[in-house]
């Protein structure tokens, strides 16, 4: 999960610790033409279409996620993109599990309580949930794109929404604090309910996708081991 910059110094060491740390924190899936854009669909308030709908209801089964991702983040003040490899776990009663393999080694755990590192076989709080509320934002927003959640969503941002075949989109523009940060999320995916691509755009002009492939999901609960991940 990567994060923009925002106004303060102290936010803007937060947002820099989650980019280091090898997190999203990610064009489209979705090609019905090479000029329409998923933002040109709105979705009213309270107003989701059916497909919409049954999307997020499909999400929500999934008990738990395990793939592997390719991120791409492009920053403005570098010259060539920064690409990082792995595997990611979620459950959506824990969070995120986010293990990068390759350029380099490292483990986040992300939960409601905050953003933290693995090290040595512990968790190391890096962004506690007390954090500013711009860093609260974000990680509130990373778990629910992972959730199916557009009821909780649309309070963090405008939804929109594009469907075609077997391809869907969806785009999040972003409200109110997280406007200075975010400009808008894309997630992406097949009907009925797999989630294949996440694109992040930055009000600084930085840029992130991540890709996921070798999806897994399940309605079954984490193993032991996989719990220890969050502990």
């Amino acid at each position: 999960m990567t994060f923009g910059k925002v106004r303060s110094g102290t936010n803007r060491k937060t947002v820099r610790i989650l980019l280091l740390g090898g997190v999203m924190l990610l064009g489209s899936g979705l090609t019905a033409s090479a000029s329409e854009s998923v933002f040109d669909h709105p979705v009213q308030e309270r107003a989701f279409p059916p497909t919409l709908q049954a999307l997020g209801a499909g999400l929500q089964k999934h008990r738990t996620i395990r793939s592997q991702f390719t991120q791409t983040k492009k920053i403005s003040i570098l010259q060539h993109p920064l690409v990082t490899q792995g595997n990611l776990l979620y459950a959506p009663e824990h969070g995120v599990y986010w293990q990068t393999t390759s350029p380099f080694a490292s483990e986040v755990v992300i939960t409601p309580e905050g953003y933290f590192q693995r090290k040595k076989g512990r968790l190391v709080s890096q962004i506690p949930a007390s954090a500013s509320s711009g860093a609260q934002g974000y990680l509130k927003a990373f778990l629910l794109v992972f959730s199916g959640d557009f009821q909780n969503l649309q309070t963090l941002f405008s939804l929109s929404f594009l469907h075609s075949n077997q391809a869907w989109a969806v785009g999040l523009s972003s409200k109110d604090q997280l406007k200075k940060i975010i400009e808008s999320i894309e997630i992406s995916g097949e009907l009925p309910a797999v989630l294949k691509l996440i694109i992040i755009r930055e009000t600084n002009g930085d840029l992130t996708r991540i890709e996921l492939h070798g999806i897994n999901h399940s309605t079954a609960p984490l193993s032991p081991t996989e719990l220890q991940f969050f502990e």
